[in-house]
């Protein structure tokens, strides 16, 4: 009785295309884009289906375009950090602009507008609203941004105490058979 061996050779290229799908699939979750979302509605809390969506970013003005659904929601994915403004239209509808919506890294903004009754040709431009709640994720997170942490009086300069300015970290003491953590 003879045992055989079996030998399976891949090609470079093969090996290549796996190996470059691995880091492309896993540099895709670590992006620092953004999500902004949510639902048009008219006066009466009906959804508003086919609005149109317009989606600017205030420094690079880039638009980004898209359309409610049948249930009044709308989805602009893979927004890069920074701020941006909502224009909102549909016919039969005013034309509604909501701007100074900051969206910092890996945010998922919700921001559900009432358009109201009137010509397209009459914009109403929202100057202020309540504080931007994320409604899809119920993770605690800190931007720190470069100006802020400038101005913090740092032991050292050392960044990892920025750490303990985010809601929800405690500090753990080390022993001799725990090196501490923070969690």
């Amino acid at each position: 009785m003879s045992c055989g061996r079996i030998s399976l050779r891949v090609s470079p290229a093969v090996r290549f295309l796996i190996l470059s799908f691995l880091f492309v699939s896993s540099g895709a979750a670590q992006s620092p884009n953004g999500t902004i979302s949510g639902i048009i509605q008219d006066p009466s809390g009906r959804p508003i289906p086919g609005a149109e969506i317009l989606v600017v970013n205030d420094l690079t003005n880039i638009q980004y375009q898209t359309k409610t659904s049948d249930e009044g929601i709308y989805v602009v994915p893979d927004l890069l950090p920074g701020p941006y403004r909502i224009q909102v239209s549909k016919r039969g509808f005013k034309t509604l602009i909501k701007p100074g919506l900051i969206l910092s890294v890996q945010e998922a903004l919700s921001v559900s507008i009432t358009l109201p009754l009137g010509a397209v040709n009459e914009v109403v431009t929202v100057q202020a609203g309540g504080p931007l709640i994320d409604t899809q994720n119920a993770a605690v997170s800190t931007v720190v941004d470069r100006q802020f942490a400038e101005n913090l009086p740092l032991n050292g300069r050392s960044f990892q105490s920025l750490i303990y300015l985010t809601p929800g970290v405690v500090t753990t003491p080390s022993s001799s058979t725990d090196s501490g953590n923070s969690v």
